[in-house]
């Protein structure tokens, strides 16, 4: 709900400040150019910090991952876990407009939604809970 009344008041904002097409346009607008900076900083920090926290997760579970589907993992997994997922994300990467990543977004969207449900299976079929 918050989500919701926050984006209809920047996109109110942005229609009576002379239709700005981002936050930074909309920041000078309204509050100037300083305004502006800030607001790009703030973006580059979030987004930088989302990328970083991204790939950290993807480095500790994609080892954890390999190394439950071989046998004998090679001493060097992680650095090629690593490159394996900088070699699949960096076209994603590359898109100059967010909508191409519909799709993409749909599948991890689908991933989701696919380990929840064996979550919740493996704790249901769990001998633990059944003797509870």
């Amino acid at each position: 709900v918050a989500t919701h009344l926050s984006v209809s008041a920047l996109v109110a904002a942005a229609e009576l400040l002379g239709g700005c097409e981002d936050y930074g346009a909309l920041a000078r607008q309204a509050l100037g150019p300083k305004a502006e900076v800030t607001v790009l900083f703030g973006q580059f920090v979030f987004d930088v910090g989302a990328a970083l926290t991204y790939l950290i997760i993807l480095g500790d579970t994609s080892v954890a991952a390999v190394k439950f589907g071989i046998a004998n993992p090679p001493g060097i997994l992680r650095p090629l876990c690593i490159l394996g997922a900088a070699l699949l994300m960096l076209p994603l990467c590359l898109f100059r407009d967010v909508s191409s990543l519909e799709k993409t977004s749909a599948l991890s969207i689908l991933a989701v939604a696919v380990v929840a449900v064996a979550v919740v299976a493996k704790l249901a079929l769990s001998p633990r809970l059944a003797n509870a």
